[in-house]
């Protein structure tokens, strides 16, 4: 698949760089992988045209040519697929969240938890999704039923570590989900000191035992 867009340099573009340019008119081409690698197979074995092809490799190239195609079209249809369950992963949150954790549905999750957080990359989200199923959660529910209970906590965490300089910005969607999870959850808590490398703070075990133990204090104190 490709697409051609038929372009001109704007008329705020001025100098020695645009001037010979400017006003002219010209085409941009944009193909995706697929195509892009079939035009550069053909290109490489220089037929010019149809009938320059020998017969015994014609069947062999038109084969070639047909899998490009069809890897092209399951290429569309696979991401057309996952905005659709992006979306609806979104869609579900709206009306329950007792939902499974995957990464859209955890994605869609924090956004909406933590708008006003640094975004996190895909490979770190689906890091989170195996800790957190690692330590038991199956589902949105769990995560937020924890994250509220624990928000107060987590909070005062994060404030400490700022104020000492251990950290220099706040923590990310994901940071945030897992910091707090892990004063909810002592599994968890564990993990992340295990994973923590000795020389980076952020989850130091001499300010995050003390705020787990307020934590456990206090949904002790209540379930008494």
């Amino acid at each position: 698949m490709s697409i051609h867009y038929i372009c001109k340099i704007p008329e705020g573009y001025i100098g020695p760089r645009y001037d010979h340019i400017r006003g002219k008119i010209f085409e941009l081409q944009t193909r995706t992988l697929c195509m892009d690698a079939w035009a550069v197979v053909s290109h490489y074995l220089d037929y010019k045209d149809d009938w320059d092809v020998p017969a015994d490799l014609k069947k062999a190239m038109n084969a070639l040519s047909g899998l490009f195609y069809v890897a092209d079209n399951q290429f569309e249809q696979v991401y057309g697929e996952r905005l659709k369950s992006q979306n609806a992963s979104t869609e579900m949150l709206r009306n329950t969240s007792n939902v499974e954790i995957n990464l859209d549905t955890l994605r869609a999750y924090i956004e909406k938890r933590f708008p006003n957080r640094d975004d996190s990359h895909d490979a770190h989200i689906s890091e989170l999704i195996y800790d957190l199923k690692e330590t038991g959660y199956t589902n949105i529910n769990q995560i937020e039923n924890d994250i509220n209970k624990a928000e107060e906590f987590f909070i005062e965490y994060e404030n400490i570590l700022l104020s000492n300089s251990y950290l220099h910005e706040r923590f990310s969607k994901v940071g945030a989900v897992r910091v707090a999870i892990s004063i909810a959850n002592e599994k968890m808590e564990k993990l992340i000191n295990a994973k923590a490398d000795v020389d980076i703070k952020p989850y130091d075990a001499a300010f995050l035992r003390p705020i787990r133990e307020k934590y456990v204090n206090k949904y002790r104190d209540n379930q008494n």
